[in-house]
């Protein structure tokens, strides 16, 4: 297990100590040292990410513990919030969030959210592809992270230092709820919205991969037929032309009779249907050293050369592949150093010249 992930690992363990610190009315300032352990857990959320990434150690196990351990801690913080009153030097009870409905409400549409996208990560995960997070979803951990904490410090404000019979008191209390329920509101409006884009951009995850092949092969069957059809036609003007000068006269001044052959009408092929036919019915191929790769995997280069970057949306429209196969021609490009890796963007860059790779050789036999 590398670094990263050890860090990932101590995130998890130092939820028990929140919920403790929270909970533990009879500790001097406990739900400082509670917001304090969380601020601590959301730093090592950011910085296991940028080791993993600065020192190459991003990992599927890595991808897995991140986002087990972002939720945990997040929904651990929205249950001690909603869930658990506390009282103020007057032993008056309260709950940290008012009006009570809302921050309810919130947290619904919030857990709501991350239950979704788990549930899509699994489906994707059982068909052997991993979903990395988003820019969106990272903006949306700020602020969670952010508001959440922020909640933890003023429930120590309330239990150590408001005075309900106090003006002052009162004045600050109310600017402070209120600052916070516009946080909680921004917060949960982010979640949301990352959560629909990250299931519209990623519905393709839900596809049957049967109908997927099946519609490729449909394709494939419309590309033979427009072939032959072509064909066909093309034999037939053929003749025509033979016909047309077998049966003009010849004139005495003229000993050759040029004929112009009429154009073959051209016809256009679906896009998800150009790939050889041999090379989309073979699924893989083994290279030099005996390793199973793709066999589309040359087409693809020849494409991402032309386009100048890569993507598995490009392979799914222009190869005809479903989207699981596409998603393992991308890995096996990316574990043979030809195209770089996912860090979040849509594209990615092609790090082989065209050159590079006729001189190292063809990857199959």
């Amino acid at each position: 297990m590398n670094t990263p992930n050890k860090i990932t690992l101590v995130r998890i363990c130092l939820i028990p100590f929140i919920v403790f610190f929270y909970l533990a009315n009879f500790i001097p300032w406990g739900q400082f040292i509670a917001g304090t352990i969380f601020v601590v857990a959301c730093f090592t959320d950011f910085f296991d990410g940028y080791l993993a990434r600065k020192n190459n150690q991003v990992t599927t196990l890595g991808k897995f513990l991140d986002t087990i351990a972002d939720k945990i801690l997040i929904m651990t913080a929205l249950l001690l919030i909603i869930a658990t009153p506390i009282a103020n030097v007057n032993g008056v009870a309260q709950g940290i969030i008012r009006p009570e409905w809302f921050g309810i409400v919130c947290a619904i549409l919030i857990l709501m959210r991350e239950f979704a996208v788990s549930a899509l990560r699994q489906v994707a995960a059982s068909k052997g592809v991993v979903l990395a997070a988003e820019k969106s979803g990272k903006v949306k951990a700020v602020f969670q992270f952010i508001t959440l904490a922020l909640y933890f410090f003023y429930a120590f404000f309330v239990v150590e230092f408001y005075n309900g019979e106090l003006a002052v008191h009162k004045t600050a209390n109310s600017v402070m709820a209120i600052i916070l329920l516009v946080l909680l509101a921004i917060t949960t409006i982010l979640t949301i919205s990352s959560g629909i884009g990250y299931l519209y951009k990623n519905k393709q995850a839900f596809v049957d991969p049967r109908k997927v092949e099946e519609k490729s092969n449909e394709n494939m069957v419309l590309f033979v037929e427009t072939a032959q059809e072509e064909k066909k036609e093309d034999n037939n003007v053929e003749t025509e032309n033979v016909e047309t000068i077998k049966s003009t006269p010849k004139r005495p001044s003229q000993s050759k009779t040029t004929t112009k052959k009429k154009p073959a009408k051209k016809k256009s092929y679906p896009t998800a249907v150009k790939p050889k036919i041999d090379l989309a019915n073979r699924e893989f191929q083994s290279d030099n050293n005996g390793r199973e790769y793709d066999a589309l995997i040359p087409q693809a280069l020849d494409m991402f050369w032309e386009k100048g970057w890569a993507s598995t949306t490009m392979l799914q429209k222009h190869l005809g592949v479903g989207y699981p196969r596409a998603s393992k021609i991308i890995d096996q490009m990316e574990e043979l150093g030809y195209i770089s890796s996912n860090q979040g963007a849509k594209t990615r860059t092609v790090l082989i010249s065209k050159e590079e790779f006729e001189k190292n050789g063809k990857l199959f036999k």
